[in-house]
This record gives C-alpha cells, sequence and structure tokens, in this order.
C-alpha cells in the first residue's frame, strides 16, 4: 500500500475583504489551498505598514502578489480602499499591484483618498495603467472605477490618461466611473427657499454652486477625457452637500 500526503480541500470562498496586518496569515493559507475567490477587497493598509512588523520580515505586497497568482483564474472584480497622508503610499501600492494574467478580471476600483487635505495627488497613476496595457497578459476589464479622479485633473495628464485607455488591452472597456461632489450653501437655493421648500436635495439650476458643478462635469468630458466620452463610457455619480451655514 503506498501513502499519499492529503491534498488540500478547495476553499468553497468567493468573496473576501482584507483590512488589516493581523489578516497576512489568513492570506498565506489561503494562498496554500487551491479557493475560488471572484471578489477580493483590500484595504491598501496592507501594502503600506512597514515590512518589519511583518511575520518574517517578509513585504506586505508579497502577501497580496502570491494570492493574486493564486486566484488568476478566477477573480472578477478586485477593490483597493484607503485613505493616504504621503503620496508614496499609493505609489508604493500601484507598484506593487501586479494583475498580469488575471484572465477573468473584469472590474477593477481604485479608491485613494486623502487624509490630510494638504497631501499631493498620487502621480502614479499613469505609470500603473501603461503598466497594465504592457503586459503580455492583461486583464480584459469591462468597468473601472476611480471615484476621485476628477479631484485629479489639474495634477495629472489627463490627456495621456485618455489616450492610454484606447489601447488595445481596454478596448473591452464599457464603463469608466468616478464621481462629483458639490457643496452648497444658502444662497444657492434661495429661488427654493422662496417658493416655500424647506429640504434642499440640490442647489438652484442657476445657482453659482450648480453652475460650478456642470462646468467641471462638461470639462471631465470634453476636455479632459474626450476620448472616453465619444465611446460613451463615462460613468458619473453626483453627491450634493448642503451646507446651510458654512464657517
Amino acid at each position: 500500500m503506498t501513502l499519499t500526503a492529503p491534498q488540500p480541500c478547495p476553499l468553497t470562498l468567493e468573496r473576501i475583504s482584507i483590512h488589516s496586518v493581523q489578516a497576512s496569515q489568513v492570506i498565506l493559507s489561503l494562498v496554500t489551498s487551491p479557493c475560488r475567490i471572484t471578489t477580493l477587497h483590500i484595504g491598501a493598509a496592507i501594502f503600506l505598514i512597514p515590512p518589519q512588523r511583518q511575520p518574517l520580515h517578509t513585504e506586505p505586497h508579497s502577501y497580496i502578489s502570491q494570492l493574486l497568482r493564486t486566484v488568476s483564474f478566477t477573480l472578477e472584480e478586485l477593490r483597493c480602499h484607503s485613505g493616504y497622508f504621503r503620496t508614496r503610499e499609493v505609489d508604493r501600492c500601484l507598484a506593487h499591484l501586479d494583475l498580469n494574467g488575471l484572465n477573468k478580471l473584469r472590474q477593477l476600483e481604485l479608491y485613494f483618498t486623502r487624509i490630510d487635505d494638504d497631501a499631493p495627488f498620487p502621480s502614479s497613476l499613469l505609470d500603473f495603467f501603461d503598466k497594465i496595457s504592457q503586459y503580455d497578459k492583461p486583464p480584459r476589464l469591462e468597468v473601472l472605477s476611480i471615484p476621485y479622479l476628477p479631484e485629479h485633473v489639474h495634477f495629472m495628464d489627463m490627456q495621456k490618461f485618455d489616450e492610454i485607455l484606447q489601447r488595445p488591452c481596454f478596448s473591452s472597456l464599457r464603463q469608466l466611473k468616478c464621481e462629483f461632489f458639490c457643496s452648497y450653501t444658502q444662497k444657492d437655493v434661495r429661488k427654493q427657499h422662496d417658493s416655500g421648500k424647506r429640504q434642499f436635495p440640490k442647489p438652484d439650476e442657476d445657482s453659482p454652486a450648480e453652475v460650478d458643478l456642470q462646468k467641471r462635469i462638461q470639462d471631465f468630458r470634453t476636455v479632459h477625457l474626450c476620448k472616453c466620452e465619444e465611446r460613451g463610457i463615462l460613468v458619473m455619480d453626483i453627491y450634493y452637500d448642503y451646507n446651510p451655514q458654512p464657517k
């Protein structure tokens, strides 16, 4: 009789969220066990914690790299969310995020927000998508979500970004999703107030706040990302914030 070592049983996990550095052992267990994860949500802190806080002094991004390789034939959606203080945190994260060979990946969300309003915007987005376009086995993304993208128009070469998204590997892209924010005050709801309304979910159509919002949206469509606009792939969510008495 020949005895063989038991093989790891495939895990039935389909969705997983990883936020804490303490999850490193969980990641390693996933790497060593066959799994069919289709949705992976990463809090980018897993990339940003200094290496000396990782077991065996292993770089945090190496765990994610191994996990991505493990689920390369099943992963359909990848979401990376994090706030940041310094741009190098985001730059480091994107530099080690390797999507080559993720044949099933169709949705990607990159949501990096400034914790400190004085923090500059990261400039590594262009390099990241340029890198994807040069993969030998790039993912065929259908939905790309970068919620904060409109905030980058004065800090990034948006026309170059627009051109990168026209390369063959992005030909399957049908949605480029982002968010616009509009803050408004009492002066922006005078017509509604005079008509007797007491709730103001949006500013008046001809108010300074609404005019500014529409101008930003128009420029985003026709100046910054005109080629994406021609393809009809821009999808924009608008969020309104009413502050009746700003300081």
